[in-house]
Parts: structure tokens; sequence; C-alpha cells
């Protein structure tokens, strides 16, 4: 079996990092965090994704574009509390 490379490990480091911190990254925040270039990092988080490594948590909107983008939780890392805590709110109102 082939070795993870360098750019696959930064990147899956970037998101355990941000995920620890509360927060769900773009793929743009990998890059910056993993210090790889954005090619690189779309190529790699998007097959990552498609291994099951990473996970769409969902879409956020950003300043750079007019449409939200993905943000990206390690698999088996939850996602942060505030999501659960409003559904129950939206179901408490009822």
């Amino acid at each position: 079996m082939r070795p993870e490379g360098d750019v696959r490990r930064a990147i899956l480091d970037a998101a355990k990092e941000f995920t620890q911190s509360g927060h769900l990254p773009t793929m743009r925040e990998l890059a910056s965090r993993a210090q790889v270039g954005l090619s690189a990092a779309r190529t790699t988080v998007h097959n990552m994704s498609r291994a099951g490594v990473l996970t769409v948590a969902g879409e956020r909107d950003v300043e750079y574009r007019n449409k939200p983008v993905a943000v990206y939780a390690p698999k088996g890392e939850s996602t942060p509390s505030f999501v659960d805590l409003a559904e129950v709110f939206s179901t408490w109102s009822r």
C-alpha cells in the first residue's frame, strides 16, 4: 500500500486543528493552514472526501464567492455543538 503524501497529511492535521477549535474550515482555509497551494489542496481535499477521510459537514457563506462553499470535517470528528443546540431549540418551541 502506498504511504500518505505530505500534502494529505498536512491537510488532515489542519482539519483536525480547526475542528478541535470548534470551527469547520473551507478548502481555502485548509490550504492556508496546511501551507499548500490551492491547486494541490483542491485535488487532495476532493480525493480525501471521495475516500471518506474528510466529510462535507455543511456550507457557509464567504465574502469571496456568491454561493456558499463547503466546509469539511475529518470523518469521526464531531461537528461543533452549536448545530445540536439549534436542533434542540427548534424542536423545543413546537
